[in-house]
């Protein structure tokens, strides 16, 4: 059996041996909702905390958390999972931290990540930023 996507266009194979499959599926759809509050802990201090659940029809139900500590909005720590519940979910723990400046008139950060991410072990992440 041969298929000619397009008979009134010429310049294509319409000899090439081919079948067509098509079958009726859903559309993947993802339902999400997230919370954050932020708690002042001190006049210099902050705690961030943050949830999140996902349920998508094409895979099982998980939900995500995590938490930042910040000082004088100059340093940060942070710390998370990804994906619990999740079924042969591969990812986990996270943490990492950063700091920010500025140099004259220019803004700087400097931030660090730590996933584990399961089978491919421990992932590290940094990223630099400058604002001028």
């Amino acid at each position: 059996m041969t298929y000619d996507n397009d008979p009134d266009r010429f310049g294509d194979n319409s000899q090439l041996p081919a079948e067509i499959f098509t079958d009726a599926f859903s559309v993947p759809v993802l339902f999400r909702v997230g919370l954050g509050m932020p708690w002042r802990l001190g006049p210099r201090t902050r705690l961030d905390l943050a949830v999140d659940a996902a349920h998508p029809n094409d895979n099982t139900e998980s939900m995500s958390a995590g938490a930042e500590f910040s000082y004088r909005d100059l340093f940060a720590l942070r710390a998370g999972y990804q994906n619990a519940f999740q079924k042969d979910s591969e990812e986990g723990l996270t943490a990492g931290g950063g700091f920010q400046g500025k140099l004259d008139t220019y803004a700087y950060r400097l931030d660090y990540a730590w996933a584990d991410e399961g089978r491919l072990g421990s992932t590290h992440r940094f990223s630099l930023g400058m604002r001028f």
